[in-house]
């Protein structure tokens, strides 16, 4: 007897869209200020209509849409695509995640006055934004920030800042911003890095600067930190006290790096060889979490609230943490591949790439198929789960 186990998924982490106007340094879109081996696509209505079971979405708690490769704002039906998942479950909490310089004005307003969620990735005021955010042109942001806080509710809105040792005497300015809203939520995050320095290109692949992490101790408490807006003055206060003055910003050479192409090549089982260094971590590790197993408490891999992702190429994947280091491996391998990818890509060759595509399946019908059990849960509830959800996955932890 077949068991129907899709009405445990409780979230949806949907990535609709891999379009994206933006040239973010540590985005796997680009290698070396070059474009990488993706599709720009997106999900159409009738797509998610077809894939995404009207049981399932009743059922739902949560609907995340955000994305690895593209912007969620970037994806011509989101507006559509958010009607149609509030259409069966009108108390549906959707957030959406965006860098606010791509899509239509109009957009965000109907999306605001649906009462959607959204968190907006700003690193700075004006062109200090694109020290990170390249080519997201801030006019375009506050058109549209604009356009969506005049028609949310004041609870709907976050501004996602990163903290670079660059970038940091932006903070002030930014809460200076929410202030002038009136209201919204400030996240503090660390940035994720390609080492000590990481490089920065413009659109026409030249590189020119480099961003670091934050050197200054004193900012380290607030790295990770949220900020409702009733206690945004007392963060502006504390930061008051701190020396905000950042980091010389470190010019590059604007030299652009010969572009490196794989052509399609279909994955291959490759021998998977961790040094001594990364095995003995792995020893030190014993608790696993996992956000996509049961993410009401991620510690408790027992009991099963799921919270599951879907690519923009429609594969089904337990979280976002995988298929940014594995997409473009399946298509185009290049034998470089870490041992990280390789353990992950291996289990997928093993239990076929086909048999975690929504191309012609309904998400019922492929969660139902145990591909997600078979390929990581069955084996976090035994301790042998793969070396990157014990160390990479910084989601979890």
């Amino acid at each position: 007897m077949n068991i129907d186990k899709s009405n445990l998924i409780e979230c949806i982490d949907f990535e609709i869209s891999s379009i994206c106007n933006a040239g973010c340094s540590v985005c796997m879109r680009r290698r070396d200020g070059h474009y990488s081996e993706f599709k720009q696509t997106y999900w159409t209505i009738d797509e998610v209509k077809r894939a995404i079971d009207i049981d399932i979405i009743k059922n739902l708690k949560n609907l995340i849409l955000c994305g690895n490769f593209g912007d969620a704002m970037g994806n011509p039906d989101i507006v559509k695509i958010a009607e149609y998942f509030r259409l069966h479950n009108s108390n549906l909490p959707i957030h959406i995640n965006t860098n606010g310089g791509i899509g239509d004005v109009e957009k965000y307003e109907q999306l605001g006055k649906m009462g959607i969620e959204m968190t907006f990735g700003l690193d700075g005021i004006g062109e200090a934004n694109e020290l990170y955010r390249v080519n997201v042109k801030w006019e375009n942001v506050i058109r549209n920030l604009t356009a969506f806080t005049k028609n949310c509710k004041p609870n709907h809105l976050e501004i996602q800042f990163i903290m670079w040792s660059e970038t940091t005497n932006q903070i002030i300015p930014m809460i200076d911003l929410i202030k002038e809203i009136g209201f919204g939520r400030l996240f503090l995050r660390k940035p994720y890095t390609t080492g000590l320095k990481t490089e920065v290109y413009n659109m026409n692949g030249e590189s020119t600067h480099f961003l670091t992490e934050v050197e200054n101790e004193d900012l380290n408490p607030y790295l990770e930190t949220f900020w409702d807006y009733s206690k945004i003055d007392i963060l502006r206060e504390e930061l008051s006290n701190i020396n905000l003055q950042t980091k010389q910003l470190e010019i590059s050479n604007f030299i652009i790096k010969p572009k490196r192409t794989f052509p399609p090549k279909p994955y291959e089982y490759s021998e998977v060889n961790f040094n001594e260094h990364d095995n003995e971590n792995f020893k030190k590790i014993t608790k696993q979490t996992c956000y996509s197993k049961n993410f009401k408490n991620p510690s408790n891999l027992l009991e099963n609230h799921y919270n599951i992702y879907i690519t923009h190429d429609k594969l089904l994947m337990p979280c976002c943490m995988i298929p940014p280091n594995i997409s473009n491996s399946i298509h185009h391998h290049t034998t470089e591949e870490t041992p990280y990818q390789k353990e992950i890509l291996n289990r997928m060759l093993e239990l076929g790439f086909e048999n975690f595509s929504l191309q012609n399946k309904t998400l019922k019908e492929l969660f139902n198929s145990d591909i997600l059990d078979k390929f990581v849960y069955i084996d976090l509830e035994n301790n042998t789960q793969f070396k990157m959800c014990k160390t990479i996955c910084g989601k979890c932890n």
